[in-house]
Formats: structure tokens, C-alpha cells, sequence
């Protein structure tokens, strides 16, 4: 295998795998359905966060905890831009927009229609992911230190058992 392959590793592994392959489909309740039939729903389901549709569209979102009497759209939250990643972006460009909040959603064909949590970077498309960049970073050391050092001198700042 030549040496700058991870490159190649980059451009089609890493940026190949999208939001889309680990988002959950967005669960929604129309605006006018009681909040005391979407709060037995979300619990029958573990759910904590559902779209809220208005005309059809999911126009905002309610959270589990602020769901009280009455029609649910009466809880309902505005989707902020900062809550939203697009189905197409980079795993990389989702991790970073996790740390800033608990979950995302995600819009498929120009509507929101999924969601993605923290939790969801356990899913093994994100185990994959983080492995193929580990794998990239060893592969980037291992170029930089044939570089380095043009002999075998770089053992002598290793133990034996590692050089076993």
C-alpha cells in the first residue's frame, strides 16, 4: 500500500458518510392533537423531542418535559436555523454541531423530517467513521516519520514491547 493513500482514505470514507445514514425519521404530531395523547405516544416510544405539523409541514418542534394540557401546538417551539443540518453534510460537521446542543434535526427534500442526538453517535456507522479517522491519523504519522527518519533510528524512542 503506498504511503499517501490516506488521501484517497479521505476523500471517499471519510466524506462519504453522511447526517442521513445515522438521523432517525423525525416523529410529528399535528398541532391540534392533545398534549395528553402525544405525551402517552412519546412515552409508548422513548421519545423526548416530536415535530409539531402545521398545514401538513413540520413547522416547530415540543419537547417531552414542556408538554402540559391542551392541543400540543400550544408547546410548540420555532425550529431554529441552529438546530438544523442538512441530510447531505459530513459526520465531522455533525459531531461539531452536537457539541453545541443535545440534538439536531435534519432536512431530507427541503423539510425537516429527521433528527439526530448525542446518543446516536454510538451507532455503528459513527464507530466506523471514528475508526477510518484514527486509521487516517496512523497512517499520517507513520508518512511523517519515514520522513523524519530516513533508517529504523526512530525505534530507539520506542520500548521493545512496543516494537514487538
Amino acid at each position: 500500500m503506498k504511503r499517501n493513500s490516506y488521501y484517497d482514505i479521505d476523500k471517499i470514507f471519510l466524506r462519504g458518510l453522511t447526517v442521513r445514514d445515522i438521523a432517525e425519521p423525525l416523529p410529528s404530531f399535528d398541532s391540534e392533537t392533545p398534549a395528553k395523547t402525544v405525551r402517552s405516544d412519546m412515552d409508548q416510544h422513548h421519545i423526548q423531542v416530536a415535530g409539531v405539523r402545521k398545514d401538513g409541514f413540520v413547522s416547530g418542534y415540543l419537547e417531552y418535559a414542556d408538554l402540559g394540557e391542551g392541543p400540543c401546538g400550544q408547546f410548540c417551539h420555532p425550529i431554529q436555523e441552529a438546530k438544523i443540518l442538512s441530510g447531505s453534510a459530513h459526520l465531522s460537521e455533525l459531531v461539531l454541531a452536537l457539541d453545541q446542543v443535545p440534538y439536531l434535526f435534519v432536512v431530507f427534500l427541503g423539510e425537516v423530517s429527521g433528527i439526530v442526538t448525542r446518543t446516536d453517535l454510538d451507532d455503528p456507522p459513527v464507530r466506523i467513521w471514528l475508526f477510518g479517522l484514527i486509521s487516517l491519523i496512523e497512517m499520517r504519522f507513520l508518512t511523517l516519520i519515514d520522513h523524519r527518519f530516513q533508517d529504523d533510528s526512530w525505534q530507539q524512542y520506542l520500548s521493545n514491547q512496543r516494537i514487538d
